[in-house]
């Protein structure tokens, strides 16, 4: 069995990493005799579909070097049909081997042969080998198919080209999976969109790769002076979601409450909550606008508290230390540590981000 050298097989691996590198089936089509250049040098390389039984003209879907225009003549193709001899091994035994024209007749028989002076040798096609992308039917194949004017394929290009082939089906495989799933994504998106939900699919390193139109306008009323630059978040809501990733107080079941994200501008109130993402890399912004009301009486009155706490907890939930708090209310920082003690008592929690939580959820409601 031939052996392939340590420089072949660093071709095999490159060409196979650029393979699926191609993520459009139409750019794989374009790019594929190319990308085989590379693996095993010739002077024409073709990615064609034949029909074999039906016998339809040829669909030639790109060549290297390039040419857009190339076509065989129709009286070629008749005796390519007939005569060719890896296209006959093909309909009789649906190989997906590489083979050569030399593997059937000798040089000399193939020159003296109508396939030779009627069929190929206009094309300069001395010496030819290919392969099926896919397992072929009666109906249709699918080759990639390499001429030389000189010297024939060697063994060790039969053995690249068996070692990538596999390879090339597969490439065409996710070149079709990641169409339908950029289809399956825009679909979502615009589902989202006609709900009319304000929704951020953001990567933990801040990349926005989903943002409904509702959402963009948010981010850009609330964050005019920081858009993040390109597609990431804003940095301040970037430094708040690492912030709620952090370890906090939790149960074996129960995870702690994570605290929303509060801006405001304008008489208008923004606040963002952190949703499970739908995988590890990934999470869910839920973005909620309301128009700002007096917020604090409304806390008083629907959790009991005095006009004082009231005010703490407004400031609480919004994200606040006890230290910005007594600047803001003009109180010492002990002071404000006992009216917290007290709110956590009247609601029945006993953190600052399940009280914030809490305290969102009854200003946010209509």
């Amino acid at each position: 069995m031939k052996h392939l050298s340590s420089l072949d097989y660093r071709r095999v691996l490159e060409c196979i990493a650029e393979l699926y590198q191609q993520d459009e089936l139409n750019r794989l089509k374009e790019r594929l005799p190319d990308i085989m250049s590379k693996l095993v040098p010739s002077s024409v390389i073709w990615l064609v579909q034949f029909s074999p039984q039906s016998r339809d003209y040829p669909k030639f879907h790109s060549s290297y070097p390039e040419d857009p225009g190339f076509t065989f003549a129709p009286e070629a193709v008749e005796v390519i049909y007939q005569d060719h001899p890896c296209i006959q091994h093909i309909a009789r035994t649906q190989t997906m081997d590489a083979i050569k024209i030399s593997d059937f007749i000798s040089s000399r028989q193939y020159r003296n042969s109508r396939l030779y002076s009627e069929g190929l040798a206009q094309y300069r096609v001395e010496y030819n080998i290919g392969f099926q992308v896919f397992e072929p039917t009666l109906a249709d194949v699918t080759s990639i198919c390499f001429a030389r004017d000189r010297c024939d394929f060697s063994e060790a290009d039969r053995l690249k080209l068996d070692l990538v082939r596999t390879h090339v089906g597969r490439a065409y495989v996710h070149a079709m999976q990641m169409a339908a799933l950029r289809e399956q994504a825009a679909l979502a998106s615009d589902a989202l969109a006609a709900t009319g939900q304000a929704i951020v699919a953001v990567k933990m390193d801040g990349t926005v790769t989903l943002c409904t139109e509702t959402a963009r306008s948010y981010l850009a009323w609330y964050f005019s002076g920081d858009r993040g630059g390109g597609d990431c978040l804003p940095l301040e809501l970037r430094r708040w979601m690492r912030q709620q990733e952090l370890p906090g107080t939790k149960t074996a079941h129960i995870p702690s409450p994570r605290a929303p994200f509060i801006a405001e501008r304008d008489g208008r109130c923004l606040t963002v909550h952190l949703l499970s993402g739908p995988t590890t890399n990934h999470r869910l912004l839920l973005l909620e606008e309301r128009r700002i009301r007096p917020s604090a009486e409304l806390l008083q009155k629907h959790f009991g508290l005095s006009a004082r706490r009231a005010e703490v907890l407004l400031w609480i939930a919004q994200g606040k230390t006890s230290e910005e708090i007594a600047v803001i209310l003009g109180l010492s920082v002990s002071t404000v540590h006992k009216h917290t003690e007290c709110i956590f008592d009247k609601m029945g929690v006993e953190s600052r981000t399940a009280a914030a939580v809490q305290a969102v959820e009854v200003m946010n409601r209509p």
